[in-house]
């Protein structure tokens, strides 16, 4: 077991961006310790590469040399910050590569803690025995997706599934805005999106769980237009219909009943920033799924 003594300091911060596909990047900030050891984290924002990688520049100024309890203990991702989602995405990148590197110094950790080692090492110290001894995946078909028309969506599908996946997701409803939903072209680009999801039911049978990703496209009429349209399909969730802003509490609640009304959970909130944003959610009880993004 390789244990860090209390005083390990950081090294060094850095980020790795990681190109996966033409619209797809993935960005990983790595915590070096003075023992050696590196703790990883996510903190992946498509488009925002160069800014991520700028703010991890400007975060590894404030910490390196300084122990890693104090930057555990110091950083903190705020709603507030001037640095916005960006930088709160670097806090929260670097937080996940601390748990990792300082759980490695729990005395009750099951796992030792080895570098770029498989492990439940930040989950043993962070909370106790696993809830879940497997958690099942989809496949967000949505990128890969090249050819966007239902067949498109389709191909892709089939491939996930001969990888063996049996949930989806896709975001069919491409161009659209709140601001168009109402008009001939936004009708059309609903139907594209609404036969997309058709498509894939026919191809994917009635076993396949079937997910939608909006996009925040939609204003409340057209997305419970949209809904109501996708009733045959049977999905397992309506993800992100509209902006989840406070002024939309209202129109929120309307379209989690009516997702419920047709066996539908409603899930969004993957741009929500800190425990207090989550908790809000919570309390006021406006989805089914919450969708936490790193």
């Amino acid at each position: 077991m390789v244990k860090l003594s209390n005083m390990s300091i950081i090294l060094q911060i850095q980020a790795h961006v990681l190109n996966v596909s033409a619209k797809t990047n993935w960005v990983f900030i790595e915590v070096k310790s003075s023992n050696g050891q590196s703790g990883w984290g996510e903190a992946s924002l498509i488009g925002w590469e160069p800014m991520l990688v700028a703010a991890t520049r400007e975060l590894a100024q404030q910490w390196e040399g300084k122990p890693l309890a104090d930057a555990q203990a110091s950083l903190r991702v705020s709603p507030q910050s001037p640095g916005g989602l960006v930088f709160n995405a670097v806090i929260s990148g670097v937080h996940q590569a601390l748990a990792s590197l300082l759980a490695a110094r729990e005395p009750n950790a099951q796992a030792s803690y080895k570098a770029q080692a498989p492990g439940p090492s930040a989950a043993d110290a962070l909370a106790g025995p696993a809830l879940r001894q497997s958690v099942p995946l989809y496949a967000n078909i949505n990128r890969a997706t090249q050819v966007r028309t239902p067949q498109g969506f389709v191909d892709t599908a089939l491939r996930a599934r001969a990888q063996g996946f049996n949930r989806f997701k896709a975001a069919p409803f491409d161009g659209l805005t709140p601001t168009l939903c109402g008009t001939m072209q936004g009708q059309a680009l609903i139907r594209h999106g609404v036969d997309c999801m058709f498509a894939l039911r026919d191809a994917l049978g009635p076993d396949a769980l079937l997910m939608v990703d909006c996009h925040w496209r939609f204003d409340e009429t057209h997305a419970l237009q949209a809904l109501r349209n996708l009733a045959p399909v049977a999905l397992h969730w309506f993800e992100c219909p509209i902006a989840e802003t406070h002024a939309h509490w209202q129109a929120i609640r309307r379209l989690r009943a009516a997702s419920r009304d047709q066996g539908v959970l409603l899930a969004a909130a993957e741009t929500q920033v800190g425990l207090a944003s989550f908790q809000t959610l919570f309390d006021e009880a406006l989805y089914d799924v919450v969708m936490p993004d790193v």
